[in-house]
Protein backbone atom coordinates (compact mmCIF):
# COMPACT_ATOMS: atom_id res chain seq x y z
CA UNK A 1 0.00 0.00 0.00
CA UNK A 2 1.91 2.95 -1.32
CA UNK A 3 0.06 6.19 -2.06
CA UNK A 4 0.44 7.26 -5.69
CA UNK A 5 -1.21 10.30 -7.26
CA UNK A 6 -3.72 9.36 -9.98
CA UNK A 7 -1.74 11.19 -12.65
CA UNK A 8 1.45 9.25 -11.85
CA UNK A 9 0.33 5.74 -12.74
CA UNK A 10 -1.21 4.12 -15.76
CA UNK A 11 -3.40 1.09 -16.25
CA UNK A 12 -1.99 -1.85 -18.16
CA UNK A 13 -3.89 -3.14 -21.17
CA UNK A 14 -3.65 -6.81 -20.28
CA UNK A 15 -5.31 -8.02 -23.47
CA UNK A 16 -3.09 -5.75 -25.56
CA UNK A 17 0.10 -7.26 -24.09
CA UNK A 18 2.07 -8.84 -26.94
CA UNK A 19 3.93 -11.55 -25.00
CA UNK A 20 1.39 -14.38 -24.55
CA UNK A 21 3.13 -15.78 -21.46
CA UNK A 22 3.15 -12.38 -19.75
CA UNK A 23 -0.47 -11.76 -20.82
CA UNK A 24 -1.48 -15.12 -19.30
CA UNK A 25 0.32 -14.21 -16.05
CA UNK A 26 -1.37 -10.80 -15.88
CA UNK A 27 -4.78 -12.36 -16.55
CA UNK A 28 -4.25 -14.96 -13.83
CA UNK A 29 -3.15 -12.29 -11.34
CA UNK A 30 -6.11 -10.10 -12.24
CA UNK A 31 -8.57 -12.97 -11.75
CA UNK A 32 -7.11 -13.80 -8.34
CA UNK A 33 -7.08 -10.17 -7.20
CA UNK A 34 -10.70 -9.74 -8.27
CA UNK A 35 -11.66 -13.00 -6.55
CA UNK A 36 -9.98 -11.87 -3.31
CA UNK A 37 -10.84 -8.14 -3.64
CA UNK A 38 -12.98 -7.81 -0.48
CA UNK A 39 -10.53 -9.80 1.63
CA UNK A 40 -7.57 -7.73 0.36
CA UNK A 41 -9.35 -4.44 1.07
CA UNK A 42 -10.46 -5.58 4.53
CA UNK A 43 -6.97 -6.75 5.50
CA UNK A 44 -5.37 -3.59 4.11
CA UNK A 45 -7.74 -1.47 6.21
CA UNK A 46 -6.96 -3.52 9.33
CA UNK A 47 -3.19 -3.15 8.85
CA UNK A 48 -3.50 0.58 8.05
CA UNK A 49 -5.54 1.30 11.19
CA UNK A 50 -3.32 -0.95 13.32
CA UNK A 51 -0.22 1.02 12.28
CA UNK A 52 -1.91 4.36 12.96
CA UNK A 53 -3.06 3.23 16.42
CA UNK A 54 0.11 1.45 17.51
CA UNK A 55 3.02 3.28 15.91
CA UNK A 56 5.93 0.86 16.28
CA UNK A 57 4.73 -0.81 19.48
CA UNK A 58 3.75 -4.21 18.07
CA UNK A 59 5.59 -6.73 15.89
CA UNK A 60 3.14 -6.09 13.01
CA UNK A 61 3.43 -2.32 13.32
CA UNK A 62 7.24 -2.54 13.40
CA UNK A 63 7.36 -4.27 10.01
CA UNK A 64 4.68 -2.09 8.39
CA UNK A 65 5.26 1.06 6.36
CA UNK A 66 4.61 4.39 8.05
CA UNK A 67 1.50 5.23 6.04
CA UNK A 68 1.17 8.76 7.43
CA UNK A 69 4.72 9.55 6.36
CA UNK A 70 4.15 8.06 2.90
CA UNK A 71 0.93 10.02 2.44
CA UNK A 72 2.65 13.29 3.41
CA UNK A 73 5.50 12.54 1.00
CA UNK A 74 2.98 11.83 -1.75
CA UNK A 75 1.23 15.16 -1.15
CA UNK A 76 4.57 16.96 -1.04
CA UNK A 77 5.62 15.29 -4.30
CA UNK A 78 2.45 16.46 -6.03
CA UNK A 79 2.92 20.11 -5.05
Amino acid sequence: MIPVPNEKFHLVDVNGTKDPHYRFLLQAESREINRQRNRILKNADIVYKHKLRNGDNTPLAKRTNDFSKLEKACISYCN
